[in-house]
């Protein structure tokens, strides 16, 4: 017995030192998978963070393009609304009182003379000062700083369905009308404007609606025509650009759907 132990012994240990040999190369490829699992999760990580920096500056880069544009825009806004209302004064101060004056002296020898040609100059130098006064109005319209955007845009259609009783023209809304900084009111009447002068201009149309629409996150304006239409994608004209530029300012966007003989609709849609 003591003599099979000793014949055995060496090979037991020798199976013990495979086995723990055996052991260490296990225990080493195990160390080695989890450095790499480890190195593999720390690359992707790493790039999953270089993705979002970049992400991140391309963010950063067209905020800054857009504010850069929205500020550019501004100062062209503001620029052209400083020579508006330069020329809304000359306008008004100088020709208006220039005419005023002119019919007060004819008016006086007409009073005298009684000629019907004289009679008629007087009535033609009313509409040139009406029509002067609608042009200061609209070049500076005071009623937006008075009064605000709803009564300036109700003073706006009631004085064009009244010099055109011709054409039907609506403007209604829906919703609680809401008040907004003078500026972007301004912006806004500018907008609705330029766009029903630019109807009335090239349209050709006899029936024109405009509708604004107050949801709680946004307004919205339409502007339909019945006229001749028009190809929108080779279309281009200030008054156009204009209107793009205001909307932009606005954080707005817009869309315009024309048919030949079949009408325009403006859709413009801004945040409160």
């Amino acid at each position: 017995m003591f003599y099979f132990l000793q014949q055995n012994l060496p090979i037991a240990i020798e199976n013990s030192a495979n086995t723990n040999y055996l052991y260490f190369i296990l225990l080493i490829c195990i160390l080695i998978i989890a450095f790499l699992f480890v190195l593999w999760q720390w690359l992707e990580n790493k790039q999953k963070l270089n993705s979002l920096v970049k992400i991140h500056k391309e963010e950063t880069l067209v905020k800054i393009k857009q504010q850069k544009e929205i500020s550019i825009t501004k100062a062209m806004l503001q620029g052209e609304e400083m020579e508006r209302n330069r020329l809304a004064k000359e306008l008004h101060d100088g020709i208006g009182a220039l005419l005023s004056s002119i019919k007060i002296k004819i008016s006086r020898i007409n009073s005298t003379l009684q000629n019907s040609d004289l009679q008629h100059s007087v009535g033609l130098l009313d509409n040139a000062i009406n029509e002067l006064r609608r042009v200061s109005h609209n070049l500076m319209p005071n009623n937006i700083i008075k009064y605000g955007l709803q009564k300036s845009l109700d003073d706006f259609f009631i004085e064009l369905q009244y010099n055109l009783p011709e054409k039907k023209i609506r403007f209604e809304f829906f919703g609680t009308w809401l008040s907004f900084s003078q500026d972007k009111e301004l912006n806004i009447y500018r907008i609705i404007t330029e766009v029903i002068n630019n109807v009335l201009k090239h349209s050709e149309a006899d029936e024109i609606l405009t509708q604004f629409i107050f949801n709680e996150k946004e307004v919205s304006i339409t502007i339909e025509d019945n006229g001749k239409g028009f190809d929108v994608k080779n279309s281009s004209g200030m008054g156009l650009e204009n209107v793009k530029s205001r909307i932009q300012y606005l954080n707005g966007l817009y869309d315009i759907k024309s048919e030949k003989n079949k009408g325009t609709s403006i859709f413009i849609h801004f945040p409160k």
